[in-house]
């Protein structure tokens, strides 16, 4: 089996229309795990369901949905589908 990580620099938590996270330099591993450093966040919105790790790219955004997530500092680390 082929396995591989993508990277990028910017990437958003959001819960509906409300901004959850602002996160920069992450990193999506196999099994879909993600790592990223936290910019800023609301304490309510990142508790609430369902999440969404927004990806922006030049034709539009990549959209996976959090399966389970932890912050701890400036570290998230999330499953995602």
């Amino acid at each position: 089996m082929n396995s591989f990580t993508v990277r990028g620099a910017a990437a958003k938590l959001v819960w509906g229309y409300h901004e959850a996270a602002v996160l920069a330099s992450w990193e999506m591993g196999p099994g879909g795990t993600v790592t990223a450093m936290v910019v800023s966040q609301n304490d309510f919105n990142v508790t609430q369901a369902p999440l969404k790790f927004v990806v922006p790219h030049a034709n539009g955004q990549w959209v996976y949905t959090v399966n389970s997530l932890q912050i701890t500092g400036q570290t998230l680390t999330a499953s995602i589908s």
